[in-house]
């Protein structure tokens, strides 16, 4: 039997996966080790990150030396480090290639899909990738990966609603070759209702009761994470600036992209007024 967990949060970049970590990680059982994945990245950073996004790795001890070792030891030796004391290792990387190559014999793995609405994608990545260059390696990129041709000649925000389609189907469609635990979750989700989503998650798994612990909470939080949204305690506000700041023209030209659309519909959701919302019966996939 697995001696101890490792719960894999797979999801687009600025979807909330730091936020659903740090609510998992309340519980007393689970420990969050952040974007494990970019340890090597963060520790090598000079200055803040274009995500927003800081890290402790550097000044914590439990990650000390951890680049220096196989990968495939990382969880095992930050479970070691830590005397064996929590069953489930919340890891936030997001990435689908990370967990293939990290899947570990001496634990059992689960995963949440973690979905936010897509135009909150086209906003933070089209301002972060705001230059002409930059749009051009995307529309290439995305061309090469989605044999889409069309792309070399569409609109910034379609490019990045394809991007985000191709990032999230290919999660939908692993989880669904693979034997393995695994939940779905928004974003709009578990920033309306924080507690009961867990709830639900930890039922999913089969894990015992989620119990909500503020003190673990704040000794066990994440090794990376967003400040701007640490500052607003344990009940942050939903970020919507995409509403205003994403023009009307980028929304509707996501709103419209029919294949996007169908996506959603077949994993239970749509694109509401103010985010994803759950179908009453999800569609045909």
């Amino acid at each position: 039997m697995a001696g101890f967990r490792i719960l894999f949060i797979l999801a687009s970049n600025h979807a909330g996966s730091h936020l659903l970590a740090e609510r998992l990680a309340a519980d007393p059982q689970c420990l969050a080790v952040g974007e494990l994945a970019n340890l090597r990245k963060f520790l090598g950073r000079r200055g803040p990150s274009s995500s927003g996004t800081d890290s402790s790795y550097g000044s914590d001890p439990l990650y000390a030396g951890l680049s220096a070792l196989p990968e495939t030891v990382w969880h095992q030796t930050i479970w070691e480090r830590r005397g064996r004391q929590f069953g489930t290792l919340i890891d936030n990387s997001k990435r689908l290639d990370w967990l293939c190559r990290t899947r570990d014999a001496a634990a059992s793995v689960h995963v949440v899909h973690l979905l936010r609405d897509p135009r909150a994608f086209v906003h933070r990545v089209g301002s972060i990738l705001a230059s002409d260059r930059a749009l051009r390696t995307q529309r290439w990129r995305e061309c090469r990966r989605q044999l889409q041709p069309r792309l070399l000649w569409a609109s910034r925000a379609e490019v990045f609603a394809w991007r985000w389609l191709r990032e999230n189907r290919g999660i939908a469609d692993f989880l669904l070759r693979q034997d393995m635990p695994a939940a779905r979750v928004s974003y709009e989700e578990l920033i309306a209702a924080p507690k009961s989503t867990v709830e639900r998650l930890f039922a999913d798994f089969g894990l015992p009761s989620f119990q909500l612990h503020e003190a673990h909470a704040a000794i066990a939080a994440s090794p990376t994470f967003k400040p701007a949204w640490r500052d607003q305690g344990a009940a942050p506000e939903p970020d919507l600036r995409w509403l205003e700041e994403l023009s009307q023209e980028s929304q509707a030209a996501v709103l419209e992209l029919a294949p996007l659309r169908a996506f959603l519909a077949g994993l239970g959701y749509r694109m509401g007024p103010e985010g994803l919302m759950p179908l009453a019966e999800p569609v045909g996939a």
